[in-house]
């Protein structure tokens, strides 16, 4: 009994140290397959690089508490080299030139001065602050991002809403509505329609048709020009047919991702025919009008105004309002909910209609 305690503890005592270490070497040893980047003041970061852009250096060091990836972000000037266990691609300059014209494919290693490139051909050697440009596959590359930015893009919005009420009153109808953008780089082309059809107590109280194109196109940073056109009718109204065309300038005061401030001002032709013995209506005017959007990460606000009076007749105008707040439907990426208000003024209706028309509305949307 004594001779096998012996052993076990002879065996214990010889292992012990062995194990230590290896636990240490799990526990404090860097992932093998990361890459890595060391800063001049010292600090030593592992993960994966995902590029060079702009003379920053991006990196992905792990995953954060609810699963969404960390990125880093690290001046050139601030690092002293940095390794990857992966061949990437890597365009040097001389500091003469800023844009990259030798781009080397291949394993990243630490230089004497800076970084060595291990190409199946070679091997380049560069200082960090030569590195211009650095990507992991060649769809990532500067030429296929700017391939991509120059490609036209659709974007589609379909709006709609069903009602009924039945009880003291009976209410029924549903609204129908499409936004289609086809956007460049500078401009944008944005084809627009909706119909309202409601009966309250089996009279119809909305049955009105609006479609139109708009399309604008950047001067400028802040400045555009744009056309647009506006069709349709409004049997409530008494509007057999209406048509508006315009033109002129526009200033973006705000142009930031998730927010923008749009002005507009130009000039604009309007045509109405009614269905009454009322003589049509066929005027030249002003286009005067605001568009602001708001981006938060749990939904969208948007507020816009127009305003078109008549050069001949200032105090004969329309006034077009509507103020919204979105939002997905739970974890929805497309299908969300609008809440609204849509105001139309017009200051010179036809007898026995109203001046103003507010609706309130609450719209489910559906963007691909």
């Amino acid at each position: 009994m004594h001779a096998r305690r012996f052993a076990v503890s002879k065996f214990l005592a010889a292992t012990t140290p062995a194990l230590l270490a290896a636990t240490a070497a799990l526990t404090t040893a860097p992932d093998a397959r990361a890459d890595e980047i060391r800063l001049k003041d010292g600090t030593v970061l592992h993960g994966i690089i995902a590029g060079v852009d702009a003379g920053v250096l991006s990196i992905t060091p792990g995953f954060n508490a609810d699963g969404s990836v960390k990125l880093f972000k690290f001046k050139l000037d601030d690092i002293l080299t940095f390794t990857t266990n992966d061949a990437i691609y890597v365009g040097t300059a001389s500091e003469a030139n800023a844009t990259a014209d030798n781009i080397a494919y291949g394993r990243v290693e630490a230089g004497p001065s800076g970084i060595r490139v291990v190409t199946s051909t070679g091997t380049i050697v560069a200082q960090v602050s030569q590195v211009k440009v650095a990507y992991r596959t060649p769809d990532e590359s500067p030429l296929s991002k700017q391939i991509k930015k120059m490609e036209r893009k659709w974007a589609l919005e379909i709006v709609t809403d069903i009602r009924g009420k039945t009880g003291t009153s009976e209410q029924i109808g549903a609204s129908l509505g499409f936004t289609a953008v086809n956007s460049g780089p500078n401009d944008s082309l944005t084809f627009r329609g909706k119909y309202n059809y409601y009966r309250t107590d089996k009279v119809k109280s909305a049955d009105d048709l609006a479609a139109g194109v708009d399309y604008k196109c950047n001067i400028s940073e802040h400045f555009f020009w744009y056309v647009r056109t506006n069709h349709g009718f409004n049997k409530i109204s008494l509007i057999n047919f209406y048509t508006e065309a315009a033109g002129g300038l526009g200033f973006m005061a705000i142009k930031e991702p998730g927010h923008t401030l749009e002005f507009r001002l130009g000039a604009a032709y309007r045509y109405e025919t009614y269905m009454t013995n009322a003589p049509y209506l066929s005027k030249f005017g002003l286009d005067a009008g605001m568009k602001y959007e708001y981006q938060w990460s749990w939904g969208k606000f948007g507020d816009s105004l127009s305003f078109l009076p008549t050069f001949e007749e200032m105090d004969n105008y329309l006034l077009r309002h509507e103020a919204y707040l979105e939002f997905p439907i739970a974890n929805a990426k497309n299908w969300f909910i609008r809440l609204g208000v849509q105001n139309d003024y017009n200051s010179r209706p036809l007898a026995s209609v109203e001046k103003l028309d507010t609706t309130y509305f609450t719209r489910i949307v559906v963007k691909f």
